[in-house]
């Protein structure tokens, strides 16, 4: 009976401590069940977990000039995102390129780990202004909690008292748990809203940082082109439809034009 007392207690606590909040780079109240230091130390785990795979798959990026385009896009753009949710500017932000032109793809998890595989390059032989685009609807992502959101929904309140009460729990319980948690950050699908979200905050990240964000149409008309046609009807998907994409990047891209104009000239050159 007391333990079921203190259980109560515990989450009862934990709704009003860690419940929703209202995240100041969305503007809208989310579910934060779990606390953003633990997300964050899921993110970098599994962060360390590709770049180890990488490396022994011999797939890290020695390609200096390429490496090199990478990672001043990436700096412009954490400059930018660190202005948007100013607390990102404690994360370890970190960028790392992985050789695999089949991968079209990039992330980047809770606490800045950002992983840009190279067939995003090549696949959709994208420019900058794609790149920035691309990689600012990931960091969208991470300063807007989107994987703390999800996690938080799929492990519920009993992994936040499970959390909470962790000076109780041994040390092999804890490490299962944080191993659960980042397998859902890797896993599991963003909803339509929060990409939808990230679009839209990324896009502001990249033209804050002088990238033209009528990228984000012609991204994903390549990306429509590259899919030729076998995308999943977006009511049978958990992302936007390319189509509805296109029409939003657009919208967005007209609205964000005088904020490009004015950033253009902080363009990085290399």
């Amino acid at each position: 009976m007391k333990r079921m007392i203190w259980t109560t207690s515990l989450a009862m606590g934990l709704g009003s401590l860690l419940g929703c909040a209202t995240n100041e780079v969305t503007g809208r109240q989310q579910l934060m069940l779990i606390p953003s230091a633990t997300v964050v130390a899921m993110g970098e785990k599994e962060f360390a977990d590709t770049k180890e795979k990488a490396r022994r798959a011999g797939q890290a990026d020695t390609n200096k000039a390429r490496v090199a385009r990478i990672t001043q896009i990436t700096k412009a753009l954490i400059a930018q995102a660190i202005k948007l949710k100013p607390e990102s500017a404690q994360w370890k932000w970190e960028t790392v390129v992985i050789n695999d032109p089949q991968t079209v793809n990039a992330t980047c998890l809770p606490g800045g780990k950002i992983t840009v595989y190279t067939g995003i390059i090549g696949a959709l032989h994208a420019t900058d202004d794609e790149l920035a685009a691309v990689i600012g609807h990931e960091i969208a992502h991470a300063i807007s909690e989107h994987g703390r959101e999800k996690v938080s929904m799929a492990m519920g309140v009993q992994a936040a008292i499970t959390l909470a009460a962790s000076t109780s729990q041994t040390a092999q319980s804890n490490e299962l748990l944080m191993k659960q948690g980042g397998n859902l950050l890797v896993k599991l699908p963003n909803s339509r809203s929060a990409e939808s979200e990230a679009d839209h905050i990324g896009l502001r990240i990249a033209a804050m940082a002088g990238y033209n964000p009528m990228a984000g149409v012609s991204l994903w008309q390549k990306m429509n082109k590259l899919m030729k046609g076998n995308a999943p009807a977006e009511f049978q998907s958990t992302h936007p439809s390319n189509e509805t994409r296109i029409a939003d990047n657009g919208k967005w891209a007209e609205e964000l034009m005088p904020v490009y104009e004015s950033n253009k000239r902080r363009r990085p050159k290399y």
